[in-house]
């Protein structure tokens, strides 16, 4: 059963409230289609099967994910179902702040996309409008602002359905190429190149995964376990680092295993607070508050960085909007000052 991901916070953040106040699993999985009547029919059924001795990660198996499911299933036995529930909304409801965070940085290139599209509209309809208020030049030699303006008059007037199925097929290539894991690591990798941008990005998508892996072993499951089932949520361009490290901790432990062994050594590129987070678990023992504490700041550092990009970003980007909308009228001033010399 698929549940978007804001209805399945809900679900998550209602049903471990209910188990907070004290009810029974199946009274709470009862109340929960009353809630949430769009899925009354799967809340219904989860009542019935509670009330027959169900386990509530058995229960709720069908709306999570390996990771989820392995920690409500750990918690279950540890006792900490409610604690564990109220973790893995408040990580869905940092994914959400981390999606629109990441979503920010496309504004200062739409920015820049829209701009040139109005530029070419004005130079093919307005600025000919405008052309023809102004004297025209001696003799019967077209203007700048003629030529410019009648030949994109004539190619959008003409080819404007293959101008906007091209648009619509680039988009549509662009998207289908993105879905290609190998073409996504291949913009990870371009992105790690970039100032601020590959940093930010390495930020969010480790600090998510710090939180799943707290998650996960404060349901007592081991470090080893949490990181095979949480690290399909890294990309694979990162999941290749935190593989590394898993593949030596048995034989190394924790902190050998994080240590990049050359300068080519993936895991030299985890970050600081992650291979910090794994050295003080194998220190103190305890590890979900070290992840925890490693996500808060990368999430937090990550956002902060992001924000840094899209303010310098948009400090580049309005500027070159604004001289591509002033560009436009560069060859009606040019006939406009042709027209004034020749009246003087």
């Amino acid at each position: 059963m698929h549940m978007k991901a804001d209805y399945l916070q809900y679900a998550i953040t209602a049903l471990s409230n209910l188990l907070r106040s004290g009810i029974s699993p199946d009274e709470a999985l009862r109340e929960m289609q009353f809630l949430q009547p769009r899925y009354k029919d799967f809340w219904r059924h989860a009542a019935y099967q509670a009330a027959r001795g169900t386990g509530m990660a058995t229960i709720l198996r069908p709306l999570l994910d390996e990771a989820m499911y392995s920690a409500v299933n750990a918690a279950e036995l540890s006792g900490t179902v409610i604690t564990v529930l109220a973790r893995l909304e408040q990580a869905m409801e940092e994914k959400k702040e981390m999606r629109k965070t990441l979503k920010s940085m496309g504004y200062p290139f739409a920015m820049l996309f829209g701009a040139c599209g109005v530029m070419l509209l004005y130079l093919a309809f307005v600025v000919p409008a405008f052309s023809r208020s102004v004297a025209p030049n001696s003799g019967n030699t077209p203007s700048t602002l003629q030529i410019v303006g009648s030949t994109l008059n004539s190619v959008i007037s003409t080819y404007w359905v293959h101008i906007l199925v091209g648009v619509v097929a680039m988009v549509g290539a662009g998207l289908l190429w993105l879905r290609d894991p190998a073409n996504r690591n291949s913009i990870l990798a371009l992105f790690d190149r970039v100032p601020l941008l590959g940093a930010a990005a390495r930020d969010l998508f480790y600090g998510e995964w710090a939180t799943h892996m707290a998650i996960n072993t404060h349901a007592g499951i081991t470090v080893l376990e949490a990181i095979r089932l949480t690290s399909n949520i890294l990309p694979d361009y990162y999941r290749q680092e935190v593989l590394a490290v898993a593949k030596d901790i048995t034989r190394l432990g924790q902190a050998e295993a994080t240590t990049p062994r050359s300068d080519a050594d993936i895991r030299k590129r985890i970050p600081f607070m992650i291979a910090n987070a794994f050295r003080l678990s194998e220190r103190t023992g305890v590890t979900d508050s070290n992840f925890e504490t490693a996500a808060r700041v990368l999430i937090a550092q990550g956002q902060m960085r992001i924000k840094l990009f899209v303010s310098t970003a948009n400090n580049i980007a309005t500027p070159a909007a604004a001289l591509l909308g002033a560009g436009a009228m560069f060859p009606y001033f040019i006939q406009l000052t042709d027209t004034i010399s020749q009246i003087r």
